[in-house]
């Protein structure tokens, strides 16, 4: 009897169950897609130093899903009240038949397992399917090598689902079971209606003084929290802060909709134009009983904005980046002096020695880096520099000639510079030294170098990148001198620089050079050292891109699931809201207004209670994430686009939340 019922009771309230069956199943369909993510082939198959990074994105996946684990418990909490609550009368009936309270707890129960089970199934199917593109973006991301099978099983995964649905499981019965222990038939079957708020029951005048106070502190939280400054303070005053934001919220939202209501309605002419007053009265009844759950998923909602927002922009600023500081494919130094060997050989010579294949090779050119005898202590303030410049103060000026740096930007397609045998100037393009070196340059002083007297060619340095450089550590200050001045000067160290062929093979030059430097190790009194150093565009997009992508990926993860339970609670409130204004619409209809109409004006009350939390989440989101952004600016020593195109997540999402639960409330309401 009992498993025909179950059956029979959850293909009667599939409507109920719907929201939370696609909720459910897209976040098991997540959570296996991105934790079997580091153990597939496309991450296994990754050489080099870009193997830690399916140890650092196993780490960060297996903190992140205990986080993802909580949200799905609290999802079910509140999706299980909302069904409890929803088939209340329902059970109630079950009980005056005779059934007892045991048998229908454990009906509930089990159609709720029977529920969550399926979910669990139809999500795992799906998580293979999302897999896919998931790893392909993925072999993007981190510059992957693999053409195989994309579909993958992962045993951990799949364990993990096994375990969440376990203790989701657990919750539910607990749920279930103190639901009903103390219920009596007659509260289950009487609906004792909703409560007032203390707001919605207080006078006009401190209603609006209560919404002006909350958004005057909101406006000063946000201005406050886009200096990333701030940060430090907010780190250290955590909690006050958090519990200060959480009050200026609750009552921004708990006033809101009694404010907006005594706004509209000191002005007639609006408010009882056609359906205006029946909105308004509607949104205010249901931002006014479901005030504080707007808050909280408010705060979801900027936590995914914020991240989405950070996570793109920070990885495309990356990419931009990338394709400033390497102009070249690679770059090969030898380093002169008496430490080092090789004196009479270029670099070239050295590469040529030892093997290199330079049919490879494109456009090729070798240059001369010198170095003068005054060291930048004596030029610039180095008393402000950033910690890992300790070794700035002591090292000679940095000088390359005007010939090598013309050609060097020949190669790049830009125009070089024109100096007269008396001038000199300054290439730099690194934020650390940035202020220092503009300083230098406005008080125009003349400099010595090489015996000759030389004065400043402009009073603002050149920001030309001419030399492969990680992305955040690059030209601190080179100057630029005649060729005559420069063939005077000892020499530092030679550089050859070159761009590949189309269809090269990098990973293969990338190899070869890798073996090459091991092989010049040499033992000095103060450990080892060597005549070489190499860098290559791949390399550094390596080291850059794919430590950030393991990052951005984890973001986007910790969004996507956030949104979903954000719509997921939004979707079952209006619901709840469609059922208890089922008699309203059903006036409306009786005086004339049709089904059609119903339905449109429905659409409208979903839709504003659908961006209600966005509120309070664009303006702090946007805020928090400039400040973010403001502190990646200043730590990596890069420039910031903004890249919002990772957002079209939260929108795609918004709307399929949005058209399923305006369906399901249509029906609800046309049947009521």
């Amino acid at each position: 009897m009992y498993p025909k019922l179950i059956i029979r009771n959850v293909l009667r309230n599939i409507q109920t169950y719907s929201i939370y069956f696609f909720s459910l199943t897209l976040i098991y369909s997540l959570l296996y897609a991105f934790n079997a993510l580091p153990n597939h082939p496309v991450m296994t198959s990754l050489s080099g130093s870009k193997k830690m990074l399916t140890t650092i994105m196993t780490q960060y996946m297996g903190i992140v899903s205990y986080m993802v684990v909580g949200a799905v418990i609290f999802l079910i909490v509140y999706s299980t009240n909302f069904v409890l609550k929803r088939r209340q009368k329902e059970l109630g009936l079950y009980a005056t038949l005779g059934m007892k309270k045991s048998h229908i707890m454990g009906v509930v129960i089990c159609e709720t397992l029977f529920i969550n089970l399926l979910a669990l199934v139809v999500g795992f199917l799906f998580g293979l399917m999302i897999l896919i593109p998931v790893s392909s973006l993925a072999s993007d991301f981190f510059m992957g090598n693999y053409f195989g099978r994309k579909l993958f099983w992962d045993n951990y995964s799949v364990e993990l689902l096994v375990v969440c649905y376990l203790v989701t499981s657990l919750i539910i019965g607990a749920l279930d079971v103190l639901s009903f222990r103390k219920q009596k038939i007659i509260s289950l079957i009487q609906d004792n209606g909703k409560k007032e708020t203390f707001i919605s029951k207080a006078h006009g005048k401190w209603q609006l003084f209560l919404f002006t106070i909350s958004t005057i502190l909101f406006c000063v939280i946000c201005f406050y929290l886009s200096n990333y400054s701030h940060l430090r303070f907010l780190k250290n005053h955590a909690l006050a802060f958090i519990v200060l934001f959480l009050i200026v919220v609750v009552l921004f939202y708990t006033s809101l909709s009694q404010f907006i209501l005594r706004l509209i309605s000191t002005t007639p002419k609006l408010y009882f134009q056609r359906y205006n007053s029946f909105k308004v009265r509607q949104f205010s009844k249901q931002a006014d009983n479901n005030s504080i759950v707007i808050a909280v998923l408010s705060l979801f909602m900027t936590l995914t904005l914020t991240l989405l927002i950070f996570s793109g922009s920070t990885y495309t600023s990356m990419k931009k980046d990338i394709e400033t500081y390497t102009p070249y494919d690679m770059e090969v130094s030898l380093y002169r002096g008496e430490d080092f060997h090789y004196l009479n050989m270029t670099t070239k010579d050295c590469l040529k020695a030892d093997g290199f294949k330079f049919n490879v090779v494109d456009t090729e050119y070798q240059y001369t880096i010198h170095k003068a005898d005054s060291t930048y202590k004596d030029i610039i303030d180095t008393n402000h520099l950033w910690p890992h410049d300790k070794y700035l103060p002591d090292t000679p000026l940095k000088v390359i000639s005007l010939s090598s740096y013309n050609h060097l930007m020949k190669i790049q397609g830009k125009e070089g510079i024109a100096l007269k045998n008396d001038e000199y100037a300054v290439n730099q393009h690194y934020k650390g030294t940035e202020k220092q070196v503009k300083d230098f340059l406005k008080k125009g002083e003349t400099l010595t170098i090489g015996g000759y007297s030389l004065k400043s060619f402009s009073k603002t340095p050149l920001e030309n990148v001419y030399f492969l450089s990680s992305v955040g550590t690059n030209d601190f200050g080179t100057f630029i001198v005649p060729d005559k001045v420069a063939k005077e000067l000892s020499v530092d160290s030679m550089a050859y620089v070159a761009t590949y062929k189309e269809k090269t093979d990098m990973r293969q030059v990338e190899s070869f050079l890798k073996s090459w430097l091991e092989r010049h190790y040499f033992k000095t009194s103060e450990g080892e050292s060597n005549d070489f150093t190499y860098q290559t565009k791949l390399g550094l997009s390596e080291l850059s891109i794919s430590s950030m992508g393991v990052i951005v990926f984890v973001m986007i993860f910790v969004a996507i699931v956030f949104t979903v339970i954000s719509f997921s609670i939004l979707s079952l409130q209006a619901l709840t809201n469609s059922l208890d204004s089922a008699g309203d619409y059903k006036i409306l209809y009786l005086l004339g207004n049709r089904y059609g109409s119903n339905k449109k004006l429905l659409f409208q009350q979903i839709l504003l209670y659908f961006l209600t939390p966005f509120i309070l989440a664009i303006p702090l989101s946007i805020a928090f994430g400039n400040s973010l952004l403001g502190y990646f600016t200043n730590f990596a020593n890069t420039g910031v686009v903004v890249d919002l195109r990772y957002l079209g997540l939260t929108v795609v999402l918004f709307i399929v939340y949005l058209i399923l639960t305006h369906r399901i409330c249509s029906r609800i309401i046309q049947n009521n």
